[in-house]
């Protein structure tokens, strides 16, 4: 079924979806088929057409973090009065120097989609097969090169854990993120590990060790 919808994702469709539908239709879909849904969508939805409305949204820069992380543009849409709309889902832009990473790091109660916009950047993805006592169990699942138009998803169900590094300059996603689908589970949370610090287990998964987000950072810049 992934094999198919990565092909699919590369043909252009005949019939582009409009970019406002797009938008509606990230905070209509059920969880357990998010992922899959979103896949599909990307290769409807024009990408020129989708900046340039998020062009005419509400957009506030994040405060800068202490880390190696990309710039952060949180985006608000409106409506036709001017007033923000009421949407299931968080939106933003994050612009991505050629220094500048996403470390690897895994996410409790939430999904995500990462759709190229700009650039193209080097994505490697973990599914997160259980937790231990200071350490995430990790399975490699792919590392390719994501160019424009392209997209990279996670939950709990699949690639967990997402690592992104721009190549050849700047490149920028724009980011779809729904948290806390699961009240029952509590806050959402991101954690990084260190894949690369890990222990290679038997079965070819990694012991990858906990570490905070500063010395992630410190690790794990652009040239890796």
């Amino acid at each position: 079924m992934f094999a198919l919808l990565s092909e699919t994702s590369c043909a252009r469709p005949m019939r582009r979806m409009a970019a406002r539908d797009w938008i509606d239709r990230q905070g209509e879909l059920a969880p357990m088929k998010w992922m899959v849904e979103v896949e599909r969508l990307a290769a409807e939805v024009d990408v020129a057409e989708l900046m340039a409305e998020a062009g005419k949204a509400r957009i506030t820069s994040n405060a800068p973090l202490p880390t190696n992380d990309p710039h952060k543009r949180s985006i608000r849409f409106l409506d036709s009065s001017g007033e923000p709309r009421k949407l299931g889902f968080a939106a933003a832009l994050f612009d991505f120097s050629p220094t500048n990473v996403i470390t690897p790091h895994g996410h409790t109660n939430m999904v995500s989609s990462h759709l190229v916009v700009g650039g193209k950047f080097r994505v490697r993805n973990f599914d997160r097969l259980r937790d231990e006592d200071g350490a995430m169990i990790v399975r490699p699942t792919r590392d390719y090169l994501a160019e424009t138009g392209a997209i990279s998803t996670m939950s709990s169900a699949r690639d967990n854990v997402h690592w992104f590094v721009p190549q050849g300059g700047g490149a920028t996603t724009f980011d779809v993120i729904i948290s806390e689908i699961d009240k029952a589970q509590g806050d959402t949370r991101i954690t990084a590990i260190d894949p690369l610090g890990g222990q290679t287990l038997e079965d070819g998964s990694i012991r990858a060790p906990i570490m905070e987000f500063e010395k992630a950072s410190d690790k794990y810049v652009a040239t890796i």
